[in-house]
């Protein structure tokens, strides 16, 4: 249904920013080295503590026993821990080497190695995206530094866009199955959740790197939001500048170096495109902005939210996002927002007794969280707050 593909092309690779804009003009790209650099957090210096938390889903679901991978046995596994091991390593046995393992640590340690199976296991479990090329054909591994890259890139974006509903693959093609033949081509992305990167990555320096993995993530999640054909962005395409050359090629192209300018080069984006910026911001930012340095993805929209609920803000934005943003642009059905609002209900706790104020507590929650802010560009409060009411109502305390 949504099976578009979209390839960056560079002309001029070795200098790929160099035609940067002055006054009104534009660049190849949205961003260059020095406003991604401005814009650029660190990675959490905590991921142990947040991958022990992570691996706790790994547990659900029945014991196998003596399950097989390939041509190796196993110690018994949860169903999540095999599904965490098939994810990584597939179900090829010519490609696994077993090193005389038992277990899925084991395994994946033996055949990725300690730091690189660290990371890809913290970014499957984190952002449901896969980094490794066992279950792929015609890919090769990433390096070390690459998997810190694409983590530095998953950090920087605000933590409502991942985990999509499906799984991402972000693979390395082979360098020996280069599909282009000399042809300047960075990445690619077909749209279903597979994006990959060719040959002419290597000649990238790590910013441009990180801007091109911006800028492919950014068209999985205009197409898995249904936001990148919408028709508001549509319309905004029309009638708004494009934010760099390469963005004229086609408003799909457009969304993702709008996207990519939105975070690393907010200040040109506001500027040359208001309507792009007030875009992003609202219905695929969810509110975070960076004019100024903003590490933390921290929103104003959402601060008025009750606080009666074990629900922080970022999840507040987080719980049904893609869902409100499908229905606000009429592209999704209100039941799926009504659905996705029911489990969260079925899940929240309340901070507060007694017990029975819970369906008004989380009412509130997201009654505040949408009446209580101001969406100058995108009046869409009134419909939202109506269909809000009514499948709130609906709650069974």
């Amino acid at each position: 249904m949504f099976r578009v593909a979209v390839v960056l092309c560079l002309v001029g690779v070795s200098n790929v920013f160099a035609n940067w804009w002055g006054g009104s003009s534009i660049g190849d790209y949205a961003a260059d080295t020095l406003t991604i650099q401005q814009n650029l957090c660190e990675v959490s210096k905590s991921l142990d503590g947040q991958y022990q938390e992570l691996t706790k889903v790994m547990k659900y679901g029945k014991v196998l026993k003596n399950p097989f991978l390939g041509r190796h046995q196993l110690e018994p596994l949860s169903e999540g821990e095999y599904a965490l091991l098939t994810s990584l390593l597939g179900f090829d046995s010519a490609k696994i080497s077993s090193g005389g393992c038992e277990d899925a640590g084991c395994l994946l340690e033996y055949n990725l190695g300690r730091e690189k199976a660290f990371l890809s296991r913290y970014i499957l479990l984190k952002y449901n995206v896969v980094t490794t090329s066992y279950a792929y054909r015609e890919t090769q591994s990433w390096s070390l530094v690459e998997l810190k890259l694409i983590l530095l890139a998953l950090e920087n974006l605000p933590g409502h866009l991942f985990p999509l509903k499906a799984k991402i693959s972000l693979l390395r093609q082979r360098s020996d199955k280069e599909p282009y033949g000399h042809h300047e081509a960075i990445g690619k992305t077909d749209g279903s959740g597979s994006i990959r990167f060719f040959n002419w990555w290597e000649k990238l320096n790590q910013l441009e790197k990180l801007y091109a993995l911006t800028h492919e993530l950014a068209h999985t999640v205009g197409v898995m939001s249904y936001l990148d054909r919408s028709s508001e962005w549509v319309e905004v395409n029309k009638q708004a500048k494009s934010v760099s050359k390469y963005g004229e090629v086609d408003y799909l192209e457009d969304f993702a170096e709008s996207f990519s300018a939105y975070r690393y080069n907010p200040h040109f984006l506001l500027q040359r495109a208001p309507q792009k910026y007030q875009f992003m911001k609202e219905l695929v930012f969810m509110g975070s902005e960076y004019l100024v340095k903003n590490c933390q993805h921290q929103n104003y929209y959402y601060q008025g939210a009750s606080n009666e609920v074990s629900i922080e803000d970022g999840q507040v934005r987080s719980l049904c996002a893609f869902e409100l943003s499908a229905f606000r642009v009429g592209r999704g059905s209100f039941e799926n927002v009504e659905r996705c609002f029911y489990e969260n209900y079925q899940k929240a706790q309340v901070r507060y007794s007694p017990k029975s104020n819970k369906v008004q507590a989380y009412k509130n929650l997201f009654l505040n969280t949408f009446k209580l802010h101001q969406f100058p560009y995108f009046d869409f409060r009134s419909r939202v707050i109506d269909y809000l009411e009514k499948a709130l109502e609906r709650l069974n305390p």
